[in-house]
């Protein structure tokens, strides 16, 4: 059929045979690249059993996004029975730009300088805590979930008290913890199912029961004191929150990997004048994002377009490379080598590095995103001496390709600190 409507619109589908991309990624992560390499930056296959059409590069990504906006819907959670309307990374038209404005003013207020102290304390306490904790011989890979279950508990902890107010050792805090663990155990459900219902519920009922809740100094709060919290920006923050606090728990297994190989940048992060250390620690970030964690944009297309003289079928599914786009040669010398002074005199996106998104999905939380990831690693390195095991190579997790599952840290805590 594709091929009927190529022929029939005179313009011809991308070149690639109908190989399954998906497939062939999990066991060679370069395989968009060297295809691009081939055959062009434009290319076809299948990819989870779909027609699949793939581009590799910024600049030719944001003028397919920019020119044919309309024509292609960000692929991302049905949430349609947790609250009305749709989870912003999906919206489109005026109500999307309505949402994503409110959510750009509230975050533009929101002051940092009042939520690190105990942003800091979170972290710490937890980095201690682990250190004094014992692994189990008894329970496979126990290192691997003590550590992955410590960053889950610090980036949920970060992000409730940045988005929803929860302040540090409250009862509000401890509640919503729990409840978000009973919303994902074991990561985002991407098909909510009853037990999302009603965890998610008890959130919503927790936030807007809490007799606390107007004292919160979080996104939340704010958003509500500017009338812009209905049902759909609530459930929204909510889910934030939710696909958030494991995204970022992913990019701290990342930047903890890259800071036990590479001791020489956590000796520079601690020693660096306090004016400095934080500019230190967002190149750090920046780059591990560069290498790994940003990886793709998914759209659907809803219409049939023609871009670059070929046919983009309604009903296709589009990936955007953005971690091949990242190991452009053009942009970023040695791609391939972690190299965070890349970063040291230019702390904004670029045209080549744009690793929350192109067009007007750029996701909002993206400086807020870099600086709590910066402070983590700021409080890591000033505390502590960190090495690990494991970890190579990379494999294709649930979400986002992450370090092999025998990866674990190990922390010794720096005294007089």
């Amino acid at each position: 059929m594709s091929s009927v409507l190529a022929w029939s619109k005179s313009v011809k589908l991308p070149p690639g045979k109908l190989s399954r991309l998906d497939e062939m990624e999990r066991s060679d992560r370069r395989t968009f690249q060297t295809l691009a390499n081939q055959i062009g930056p434009v290319f076809k296959g299948t990819i989870d059993g779909r027609f699949a059409i793939c581009v590799v590069g910024n600049k030719i990504a944001r003028r397919l996004l920019s020119n044919h906006s309309a024509a292609l819907k960000p692929v991302t959670i049905d949430v349609s029975r947790l609250f009305p309307g749709e989870f912003m990374r999906g919206m489109q038209g005026e109500f999307h730009k309505s949402q994503r404005v409110a959510l750009i003013k509230g975050l533009g207020t929101v002051n940092m300088d009042v939520l690190k102290p105990s942003m800091h304390q979170i972290i710490r306490e937890h980095l201690e805590a682990y250190c004094k904790s014992k692994s189990n011989p008894a329970r496979r890979y126990d290192d691997f979930y003590r550590w992955s279950d410590t960053l889950s508990v610090i980036t949920s902890s970060m992000l409730i008290q940045l988005v929803l107010g929860a302040k540090p050792g409250s009862k509000l805090l401890h509640d919503l913890m729990r409840l978000y663990r009973e919303l994902g155990p074991n990561g985002v459900a991407w098909n909510v199912g009853d037990k999302q219902v009603d965890a998610y519920q008890r959130i919503s009922d927790c936030l807007t029961q809490s007799p606390t809740i107007e004292d919160a100094k979080g996104l939340i709060t704010i958003l509500s004191n500017q009338g812009q919290v209905d049902a759909n920006m609530l459930g929204n923050l909510i889910y934030m929150v939710e696909t958030g606090r494991y995204d970022m728990r992913g990019l701290f297994r990342w930047i903890s990997k890259y800071a036990a190989d590479n001791p020489i940048w956590m000796t520079r992060i601690r020693t660096s004048e306090p004016d400095q250390r934080a500019v230190v620690a967002k190149a750090f970030v920046q780059e591990v994002l560069r290498l790994d964690q940003s990886e793709r944009l998914m759209r659907e297309v809803l219409d049939d377009i023609v871009f670059e003289g070929f046919l983009f079928p309604k009903g296709t599914l589009l990936r955007v490379c953005m971690w091949e786009a990242h190991k452009d040669e053009q942009a970023f010398e040695k791609p391939f080598a972690f190299r965070p002074e890349r970063f040291l005199s230019e702390q904004t996106f670029g045209e080549g590095f744009s690793p929350f998104g192109l067009d007007q999905h750029l996701c909002p939380f993206a400086v807020f995103s870099i600086n709590l990831a910066s402070i983590f690693l700021m409080e890591l390195a000033s505390g502590f001496e960190i090495s690990a095991t494991g970890g190579e190579p990379s494999v294709r997790g649930p979400y986002h390709w992450e370090p092999a599952p025998d990866f674990s840290a190990r922390l010794t805590q720096i005294k007089n600190t």
